[in-house]
């Protein structure tokens, strides 16, 4: 029992040998050496990887195996507990073993155009007829005159306006006319005659004015005017008393000048309605001439 146990052992062994002779085989071994001030062994074949041990200039380091740019080193295993790392081959050149693998570039064969005859012919007669083809002159239509739009009706006009206007109002008169009448009254009372006729009250008046208007819009402007008006009547009242008689003349006036600022308002054209303030200059008298026989005053 004892002998084939010790027998299955020298087989098991053997195998094992076997394998690692298999697997060491397909290794491949390298030397390199050093070539910069100092090298790199890093943990993975990355440039970011962390740094397990520098190696000065002539070291020589043994590779089992190639990653990219990247050469596997074995380690010594008493030095660190990492027994393999990675070195770029920036850094060392090989001094024993085989070349680095080069990767096989794609091969792009070329592809002949092979024209069919009838293609051939035809693009022969289409380049012929480009050749031959005369660029036709380019006429210029004639220039059209450039015509301004009229003004919208919703633009003023005038940015400015200078407006005259004329015309006639009414006027009560009030104390103006009762003077006029009450002076007439009293001579007749003093002299104790009818009178014949009587004081005439002023109630129309003419008016001339002018304006200055400034645009704001198509709907509103601003003014600035000044009108004159004038409003008179003179009127004859008779006292006959013999061997005398008198006669009194009454003569009502109004004279005034507004000063005007307003805003006008268009809702349509040549209509509008208006709104502001006017300040007055105004002056009012009656005047009167009594006449007798030889006098006057």
């Amino acid at each position: 029992m004892k002998k084939k146990i010790t027998k299955a052992s020298t087989l098991l062994l053997a195998a094992s040998l076997l394998f690692l002779s298999v697997a060491k085989g397909e290794e491949v071994l390298r030397k390199l050496k050093v070539v910069t001030e100092q090298a790199n062994i890093r943990l993975k074949p990355s440039i970011g990887s962390i740094i397990i041990k520098q190696v000065p200039e002539g070291t020589i380091l043994e590779s089992t195996g190639q990653e990219g740019d990247w050469y596997l080193i074995q380690l010594t295993p008493d030095e660190l507990e990492q027994v393999s790392g990675y070195v770029h081959e920036s850094m060392v050149i090989i001094i024993e073993g085989p070349p680095k693998e080069q990767e096989e570039p794609e091969i792009i064969k070329e592809q002949k155009i092979i024209r069919v005859p009838e293609e051939t012919e035809k693009a022969e007669e289409e380049e012929k007829i480009e050749e031959t083809h005369v660029q036709e002159p380019v006429i210029t239509p004639p220039t059209q005159p450039v015509v301004t739009p009229p003004l919208s009706s919703k633009q003023p006009k005038f940015l400015f306006n200078l407006v005259f206007s004329g015309g006639g109002s009414f006027i009560s008169g009030g104390d103006l006319n009762d003077g006029s009448q009450g002076f007439a009254d009293y001579r007749g009372n003093i002299l104790a005659v009818q009178p014949q006729g009587q004081a005439k009250p002023a109630h129309l008046s003419y008016i001339l004015g002018g304006e200055l208007t400034l645009a704001l819009s198509s709907h509103f402007s601003l003014g600035i005017g000044v009108d004159y008006f004038l409003g008179e009547r003179e009127s004859i009242v008779e006292f006959p008393d013999d061997p005398s008689s008198e006669t009194v003349t009454t003569h009502p006036k109004i004279q005034a000048v507004p000063l005007r600022l307003a805003i006008s308002y268009y809702p349509v054209p040549s209509f509008y309605a208006k709104i502001g303030i006017e300040y007055y200059l105004a002056k009012c008298a009656y005047y009167y001439r009594q006449e007798r026989v030889g006098s006057w005053e």
